[in-house]
């Protein structure tokens, strides 16, 4: 038995469980050729080749690390292996490891019963050497990694078991370097260092600024160098500049996501969008910069801030109401309309602005940030018009002013009256109630107000509150036509918290709303051709019109408000 093993083996099976004698073990590289146990995997060659080669990669690689964890992949021939030896020699104990907190051993109560693993062996000759080399410790915890996995050239194991079990079996035909043939291993080493998460706050002031890159056929879109395409790039090059030469790692290496998005023309006002940059596989220690003391951190993270909300973008814009036709068009003088420059400004508008900044958990990223893309609320104002007056001009009074006061208290008793008729039955394929001051004409007799309910003395609540379990009305949205190319075609039931309307002329009014996460508002106003039940088009009977929509505020508390 003894002569097919190496000696780290026959430890093993000796049922040995003291690590010194693994560590102080002969080197039996001379005298035993092909170990059936391992294939040479704890073999002392094998075990300063892995050592050797980590050491080379880390120092090519440049990483520079305080501790390290330390993971193993093994080619599943071993545990066919490890059956067949124990079947064969009537080894009854089951291999099984447990490993305790800060260690890779198995619990000791454990070890009068179960052996070592070819991993278990494997660490402790591997660590007891690297730390040596690297003067760094050990640690499970360790927040970066490195990988080893050992892999079998070839696909057919039949002739090795084969081998092996006339090794066993002491059968002539078997030949230790046949067996070593068969039994070729493929290494590779990498490296990974958990990712660093900083989180903050954005507000958006363009309208023709995207959230992140326009992509076609998978390439970002370049612009002509007048400005950027998104706010992601603004927030990433800037961290590429401050953060990045504290933690070297590639560009291409960050990664940005937003708690939800908004459309390139609609802008994100009030306390801003949570949002998270990932910065991933940096190659120096994070803990220098991240957990050294405070004020470093925080001033290259208020840096990141003040460079983000300087940023500008020189644009030509028309600047007379003649020229209003091409405002907001990029264009070279030389190539541009034929306008001279007094008929042009520059326009130096800032675009974003960022706060908050700070670093936060993996964990708190997940619970906040993704949970919170389905969970949060919403505010938003939208500019909205009608091509003839949503209600009935009043002939007694020329006051403008007064005119929408009227308007604004219609439009709410209105529209409360028709979420109440929904409440608590809900139709989706309602429509529209019949008024007198209404000018469309609405044809569903099922959406009438129910005047018994006046006659009992219901009142309509014109300050709905938010809630999850209280919500004003619930809309039902098919996937817009506009995003269908992207999103799977789903009937999608969304809250409508609170609603109110400001009129500032018969046809134009300003609509505020507090809604649930992924409501569609541009479709909720103007209906997106029927797809939408109910919207507002359809519960006044015409077509309404959304011209600009900003989002106000985003209900979700995180990250924490820094007091500076």
């Amino acid at each position: 038995m003894e002569r097919f093993f190496c000696g780290s083996c026959k430890l093993k099976w000796e049922k040995e469980y003291d690590e010194i004698k693994y560590l102080n073990r002969k080197s039996d590289d001379n005298i035993i050729t092909f170990c059936i146990s391992c294939l040479n995997v704890l073999s002392s060659a094998s075990i300063e080749i892995i050592v050797e080669k980590i050491i080379t990669n880390l120092k090519n690689e440049n990483y520079e690390i305080d501790d390290y964890a330390l993971n193993l992949s093994l080619p599943l021939i071993l545990l066919k292996l490890e059956e067949i030896i124990r079947h064969e020699y009537n080894i009854d104990s089951q291999v099984l490891s447990t490993p305790k907190k800060d260690s890779h051993r198995p619990v000791k109560n454990i070890y009068e019963t179960f052996l070592f693993t070819v991993k278990d062996i494997w660490k402790i000759l591997v660590i007891d050497k690297l730390s040596a080399h690297l003067n760094v410790p050990f640690k499970t915890n360790s927040d970066f990694s490195i990988n080893v996995s050992y892999v079998t050239e070839s696909c057919n194991m039949t002739p090795l078991l084969k081998e092996v079990t006339h090794a066993i079996k002491d059968v002539p035909p078997y030949n230790a370097n046949r067996g070593l043939d068969l039994a070729k291993l493929k290494t590779s080493v990498f490296f990974k260092r958990n990712p660093i998460f900083l989180a903050g706050r954005y507000n958006k002031y363009s309208r023709r600024l995207s959230q992140t890159p326009w992509l076609i056929n998978n390439n970002p879109v370049q612009t002509n160098g007048l400005e950027p395409i998104s706010l992601e790039e603004i927030i990433k090059n800037a961290v590429t500049t401050l953060i990045l030469p504290h933690c070297p790692c590639a560009s291409q290496a960050i990664t940005f996501s937003a708690s939800g998005r908004e459309d390139v023309d609609v802008r994100c006002l009030g306390e801003g969008r949570p949002f998270c940059l990932e910065i991933n596989d940096c190659r120096s220690s994070p803990h220098k910069i991240f957990t050294g003391p405070s004020d470093i951190t925080d001033n290259i993270l208020r840096q990141v801030e003040t460079d983000v909300n300087a940023f500008r973008v020189i644009k030509i814009q028309p600047s007379t109401p003649s020229s209003y036709s091409s405002l907001n068009h990029r264009f070279k003088l030389s190539e541009g309309p034929n306008l001279t420059t007094a008929d042009l400004m520059i326009d130096t508008s800032r675009l974003i602005s960022i706060k908050d900044m700070q670093m936060v958990s993996k964990e708190d990223v997940k619970l906040f940030l993704k949970q919170g893309e389905t969970t949060k609320s919403k505010s938003y104002k939208a500019l909205c018009f009608t091509s003839t007056p949503l209600f009935s001009p009043f002939r007694d009074s020329d006051n403008l002013q007064e005119n929408c006061n009227e308007y604004n208290k219609l439009f709410t008793e209105y529209f409360s009256k028709f979420a109440f008729q929904c409440t608590p039955k809900r139709d989706p394929n309602s429509q529209g109630l019949q008024d007198d001051h209404i000018n469309g004409v609405c044809t569903n007799e099922d959406t009438k107000v129910d005047d018994q309910a006046n006659k009992n003395g219901a009142s309509f609540d014109l300050n709905i509150k938010v809630s999850d379990k209280n919500p004003l009305l619930i809309v039902y949205q098919k996937t817009p036509l506009r995003v269908l190319h992207r999103r799977s075609l789903l009937n999608r039931p969304k809250s409508l918290y609170q609603l109110d309307a400001q009129f500032i002329h018969p046809q134009y009014f300003i609509l505020d709303l507090i809604c649930q996460a992924g409501f569609y508002v541009k479709e909720f106003i103007h209906g997106d051709f029927g797809r939408t039940k109910p919207s507002l088009t359809s519960i006044f009977g015409q077509q309404i019109h959304i011209l600009e929509l900003d989002v106000t505020q985003i209900h979700l508390n995180w990250p924490p408000s820094l007091s500076s």
